[in-house]
């Protein structure tokens, strides 16, 4: 389960959330300092989506998140286009799928 917000009145330079829940290893809230899709900034972890959800210092409300598709399997999790990381394994979805190489730098 993915959702996206919007951060109404931004405090900082975060001015978007992405909260993401696969199920098993809890709740990353992934920060972003712009609009656009790209990489994200920087996440929090939470053991809930209901901790994650309640994030205070960001002022965004339940009926700002709004749902988004789950990533493919070796997606990036923090982008809402279909990307992987140049050297994970292939996907064949039929779709498009953007690869890139991240920067260690």
């Amino acid at each position: 389960m993915r959702k996206l917000a919007q951060v109404p009145q931004p405090a900082s330079v975060v001015v978007r959330l992405i909260m993401h829940d696969d199920g098993a290893n809890g709740v990353y809230l992934f920060m972003f300092d712009k609009l656009e899709d790209g990489p994200s900034s920087g996440d929090e972890w939470f053991e809930t989506v209901a901790e994650a959800a309640a994030a205070d210092k960001y002022h965004v409300t339940a009926a700002d998140w709004q749902p988004i598709p789950d990533p493919l399997e070796h997606c990036q999790q923090d982008w809402i286009a279909l990307v992987r990381v140049k050297g994970r394994k292939v996907i064949r979805n039929g779709g498009s799928l953007k690869s890139f190489l991240l920067d260690n730098g």
